[in-house]
């Protein structure tokens, strides 16, 4: 009989470390008076499992990095993670803070409605005169600077 073990890409997170993730998060993010915090926004949620969908190459990472913080004080873990390992640090902020920037309430306090495109005119408009802006350039006569590099003698 074949086993159905699913890949760590693809297996589902824990609710343990769900719980976990959540705690890393609320550091991290908490509660402000100015803007959502990690809970709000259910970062260690659905908006965890919508950044795993773009980035699933560091979830095993993330979820083992997360998993440190079991048993200890989440607060005192992070700063002695930022203080002592600061890539490893910057790994679970990274994953962290992109869940948090998924969700519309977190992009609607930053004010970020989403990437436009700046409307581009098929007729050439006045503030774009590039032969005006050359033509200083193409009216010098070519100019040609002797150097006084020599190939070195080869000594084969």
């Amino acid at each position: 009989m074949r086993s159905t073990q699913l890949s760590p890409l693809t297996s589902p997170i824990s609710t343990s470390d769900r719980d976990l993730i959540a705690e890393i998060a609320q550091v991290l993010i908490p509660a402000g008076a100015s803007g959502p915090s990690a809970a709000e926004v259910d970062v260690a949620g659905g908006r965890l499992d919508e950044f795993f969908e773009q980035r699933p190459d560091l979830k095993t990472a993330f979820v083992a990095i997360a998993s440190r913080a079991s048993g200890t004080d989440v607060d005192s873990f992070c700063r002695h993670l930022e203080a002592s390992e600061p890539a490893v640090f910057q790994q679970l902020t990274y994953v962290i803070v992109g869940a948090f920037l998924l969700s519309p309430d977190a992009r609607g306090w930053l004010g970020f409605t989403g990437l436009r495109g700046e409307f581009q005119t098929p007729i050439a408009n006045d503030d774009y005169r590039l032969h005006e802006l050359l033509a200083p350039v193409r009216s010098r006569p070519p100019s040609y600077r002797p150097t006084a590099w020599t190939p070195e003698e080869s000594t084969a």
